[in-house]
């Protein structure tokens, strides 16, 4: 984690930096027909749409079923994603950090009360302005977006997510560009 373990410390800096007004259309990738990906637990749909969107649900055994939905717009993110902070639960994140310490990459390196929400049962021992459980799920939402960027442009489809991870949806988006005809450039 850096920062705040949020993205908008990073999103200031570019809202300082400002935006420049570019010759050539965006690029997007067309939803053409549905397609599925499950694995371990985890499941990825997307289907064709008129507007990107996300449906994302997360468990956690404290929390339940955590669930957001949203268009996946530049304000809607702004307003409602980019704020919330990476996470970690006690005791497990201490012994990640010490067991992680072990790892290669090591894990949780910089992970501090500033850059992480920690949480012990169901509270936070750093609160923030949002409800904890919004937090959690908002801050899965701000890494699906993350990963989904890898795409290499926006996905122009309606996306639902369960059990969100890193890996696994590199590994959905691996299998929808392998398949045929799921995608249209424009």
């Amino acid at each position: 984690p850096i920062c705040d373990g949020s993205a908008a410390p990073l999103l200031a800096l570019i809202d300082q930096a400002g935006r420049v007004e570019q010759e050539r259309r965006r690029v997007r990738l067309r939803v053409l027909k549905p397609f599925t990906f499950k694995r371990e637990g985890s499941a990825f749909r997307i289907q064709p749409a008129a507007q990107a969107s996300l449906a994302l649900t997360v468990s956690f055994p404290r929390f339940g079923r955590l669930r957001w939905e949203g268009l996946l717009r530049p304000e809607v993110l702004r307003d409602q994603v980019v704020a919330a902070r990476t996470f970690g639960f006690l005791p497990g994140a201490l012994l990640a950090c010490a067991f992680g310490r072990f790892q290669s990459p090591p894990l949780l390196r910089g992970g501090s009360l500033r850059t992480a929400l920690v949480v012990v049962g169901k509270r936070a021992v750093n609160p923030s302005a949002m409800p904890v459980c919004e937090e959690l799920v908002r801050h899965r939402v701000l890494d699906a977006v993350g990963d989904l960027a890898l795409a290499g442009a926006p996905l122009l489809g309606a996306i639902s997510v369960y059990g969100t991870r890193h890996a696994f949806i590199r590994a959905a988006l691996e299998a929808l560009f392998a398949g045929p005809d799921y995608l249209a450039i424009e």
